[in-house]
């Protein structure tokens, strides 16, 4: 039984074949490099964790939130640079491994969709600390916080399951997820409204906590300067 977007053991990418598009052996060198640039990136995420479970990190709901960030993070890594690059550098792809690479594919999709959900949950409660800080505390002070795993969990769930014949495939040749729908319209719309509803949400809370910022800057009495409004930036877009 030959599979959606296979043309024998080839991928074929809006009907396309990835021998005409990509070069002989492309596959190894972009999956060597995915893998050594995981190596590399995986460090700083791994400090990261660590500094989030330290005991007097971990009673502020920011780093609850930051740890469950950086959960995120290490899995989307492992996913998008380790797996990807272990695909890529052998050639792995559901045309010759079956059906499981689209099933690995869901997985995939399943953490962005939670990347970015949680990404918007701690945008939230950073805007709520300028905002309102005792509505910040009634929806995330002590163990409130970690409740909000629930509703990125639904989030993410929801996009996934009501997703109408999902079908992920992995080309190694670029070592690139195509996160398609079968059918004749193969746009992913939940993709794309996920990936949009973050852009506008992140840049709106961090937009706003920037004019709050200004406005509790401007009404200090004492000189801020230049070198303490960085130390006040730099963490707060960090998060």
């Amino acid at each position: 039984m030959t599979l959606p977007h296979c043309n024998g053991s080839s991928v074929l990418v809006n009907g396309v074949t990835d021998a005409i598009l990509y070069l002989p052996n492309q596959h190894l060198y972009v999956g060597l490099f995915f893998i050594a640039f995981f190596c590399l990136a995986i460090v700083p995420q791994c400090l990261l964790f660590y500094t989030c479970l330290e005991k007097q990190n971990l009673s502020r709901s920011c780093y609850k939130l930051m740890l469950l960030t950086s959960v995120n993070d290490i899995v989307n890594l492992t996913n998008c640079m380790l797996a990807a690059g272990v695909f890529a550098a052998f050639g792995i792809q559901h045309c010759r491994y079956g059906i499981w690479i689209v099933w690995y594919g869901q997985f995939v999709m399943f953490f962005w969709y939670s990347y970015c959900i949680t990404n918007l949950v701690l945008a939230f409660n950073r805007l709520l600390e300028f905002v309102s800080c005792d509505l910040c505390k009634k929806l995330f002070s002590g163990d409130r916080a970690w409740f909000w795993i629930f509703p990125i969990v639904l989030y993410s769930t929801c996009l996934c399951v009501f997703s109408p014949d999902p079908f992920y495939i992995f080309d190694p040749n670029a070592a690139v997820w195509y996160f398609f729908w079968l059918g004749n319209d193969s746009t992913n719309y939940f993709h794309v409204y996920n990936n949009l509803l973050k852009l506008f949400f992140m840049v709106s809370c961090y937009g706003f906590m920037l004019i709050f910022l200004r406005k509790q800057l401007q009404g200090l009495n004492t000189h801020v300067v230049e070198l303490e409004k960085k130390v006040i930036f730099i963490p707060l877009f960090g998060l």
